[in-house]
């Protein structure tokens, strides 16, 4: 898995929330940033004194924020201003210099929502004898998931999804069919399907799906 990149930001959201009564309680204000302004010096004023304040950063890739691509539980930062001190004159005029803060935002890991459908195809001799057929699918030479089907459901014409799939990987579907007593029917050689999801493009959205379902044999 890999993390967003600053490149894939559209703007960074900073809400201002204030605490009170144990938990911190949103002020109103937000604070839209486009990517360049990121490394540059913001200004919150009109702060309550000896108040603490957090600040919430959401990252978003794109403008209608339906990606938020940050990670909300470590993009905190608190904060509390300084008490009212009594200077030398004896007013009580806060003197206190501004305080230089830096707020946390960290880009969350991308999760993938890629899905492919197949059809899986029994050879006649297989399909006269088969009573469970095991489907495994393969990443490298770790097994990733695999589920028995009925072959009954199968020759209705079932059309099979996998979901939550890496893209960009390189997927292999495999195929084994049992009797009743649980003997091997089919041959391993010839009872798969090789496929690759496709790649996430920079900024796009990371769910996708092939066009026509992927042929699974089983003779």
């Amino acid at each position: 898995l890999t993390a967003y990149t600053t490149s894939q930001i559209d703007h960074v959201d900073l809400r201002l929330l204030r605490a009170s009564g144990g938990s911190y309680t949103a002020t109103g204000a937000v604070l839209k940033v486009a990517p360049g302004a990121l490394t540059t010096t913001l200004s919150l004023e009109n702060l309550r004194l000896a108040t603490s304040y957090e600040i919430e950063a959401d990252a978003y890739a794109d403008a209608a924020e339906t990606q938020l691509i940050s990670d909300p539980t470590s993009s905190l930062t608190t904060f509390t201003t300084p008490a009212v001190q009594t200077s030398t004159s004896g007013d009580t005029v806060d003197d206190t210099p501004d305080a230089l803060l830096a707020i946390n935002l960290t880009l969350a890991t991308q999760t993938y929502a890629g899905t492919a459908s197949f059809d899986l195809k029994l050879s006649n001799p297989v399909k006269k004898k088969a009573s469970v057929v095991d489907i495994a699918l393969v990443s490298g030479t770790t097994t990733v998931a695999s589920e028995a089907v009925s072959p009954a459901s199968v020759d209705a014409g079932q059309t099979l999804t996998l979901s939550d799939l890496r893209m960009g990987t390189a997927y292999k579907l495999e195929a084994a069919a049992y009797d009743s007593k649980g003997k091997l029917l089919s041959n391993a050689s010839k009872s798969d399907v090789s496929f690759t999801t496709p790649a996430i493009a920079s900024g796009a959205v990371d769910t996708q799906s092939n066009t026509a379902p992927y042929t699974l044999p089983c003779q």
